[in-house]
């Protein structure tokens, strides 16, 4: 049952780090790059605080500046010289990724780089390889490659087919969504009826995901239907191929698409049977059915914890909740 999100709102924790720092929340796992976060923050590796790679690179740069034979005044200003040069260095490398408005720079990196600014996440292997099927199979109509199962490519293939440029990452990362996806859900095929096909990840840093579905008209279920868009699109054109109403015209071009991604998949050495994660562990249960697997950080007392109630409870206080017509009535609700 769903979920309690429990976390430090400041920047830093409460505890402090034996060099009086305070101790960043995101401890060593920690996204940030600029040299002035990590000026003003202790990132540990464990729970004894050991240094981070880039406090032992800093640590020889002092090493350095103390090495150097110049008085204590001038080592203070030949520190803070090179603290200002490291800084430095680092906006100018942002600057050359992206300008003020957030639009990526798009002869500045390269195209994988480019869909990990954009959509905040690094793509699988599977998704580039499919691409590349995709564009083997139909130089043409790329984007349509998939149409006798009524799916189109979308969200980042479009970046790879050159339609977003000039796009900011905002925009991107609401390009393909629908309206149940969750955080963790990145359409990459859409269809008839609000169905749509993507990526499900439970650590946005990792590439290890599997493939899921939603019906928007149908609810908020989301259903997974392989660890790969392979097999994703394999099990679509076999469930089109059972439907007794499809012509023999299109049962021939469903099972030449069908043969070639077999084949391809083959080649690749792509699980194309299973359907889900085997050792995927479900730490609680949420209305889309397909659970949150975020287990509690203890250091850092941060993830998700089931509610003391359970969907049908849940649901009576959220309906109640969207039924006030007032922020008042919903304060008390």
């Amino acid at each position: 049952i769903i979920i309690i999100i429990i976390c430090n709102t400041e920047e830093g924790g409460k505890e402090m780090a034996g060099n009086d720092k305070p101790v960043c929340k995101y401890g060593s796992s920690c996204y940030r790059k600029n040299p002035n976060h990590f000026k003003q923050y202790f990132h540990p590796e464990d729970a004894e605080h050991k240094k981070t790679k880039r406090e032992m690179s800093n640590e020889e740069e002092k090493n350095s500046v103390e090495d150097s034979g110049l008085p204590p005044e001038k080592r203070q200003k030949m520190s803070d010289t090179v603290f200002e040069e490291k800084a430095k260095t680092y906006d100018d490398e942002q600057c050359e990724m992206e300008n003020s408005e957030g639009v990526i720079n798009e002869e500045s990196v390269d195209v994988t780089e480019r869909i990990c600014k954009k959509f905040l996440v690094k793509m699988s292997d599977d998704f580039y390889q499919f691409w590349d099927f995709c564009v083997e199979f139909s130089p043409t109509d790329t984007l349509g490659v998939l149409k006798p199962v009524d799916l189109e490519l979308t969200g980042p293939f479009d970046e790879l087919a050159g339609k977003l440029k000039g796009k900011t990452w905002q925009e991107c990362i609401l390009h393909g969504r629908h309206f149940y996806d969750t955080p963790e859900f990145l359409t990459v095929l859409t269809g008839k009826d609000g169905f749509h096909i993507g990526y499900f990840r439970d650590d946005p840093k990792s590439t290890n995901c599997f493939m899921v579905a939603n019906t928007v008209s149908s609810g908020c279920v989301i259903t997974p239907i392989g660890l790969n868009i392979f097999s994703a699109v394999k099990h679509q054109i076999h469930k089109k191929l059972s439907n007794k109403s499809v012509s023999s015209e299109m049962k021939r071009r469903l099972q030449e698409l069908d043969d070639a991604l077999t084949k391809k998949a083959n080649e690749l050495n792509i699980n194309l049977k299973d359907m889900k994660p085997a050792k995927r562990k479900i730490v609680a249960k949420c209305f889309h059915q397909i659970g949150i697997s975020v287990p509690v950080d203890e250091t850092l007392d941060v993830g998700y914890r089931p509610l003391t109630m359970n969907n049908r409870e849940l649901r009576k206080v959220l309906d109640k909740i969207a039924s006030c017509k007032d922020k008042a009535s919903r304060d008390k609700a």
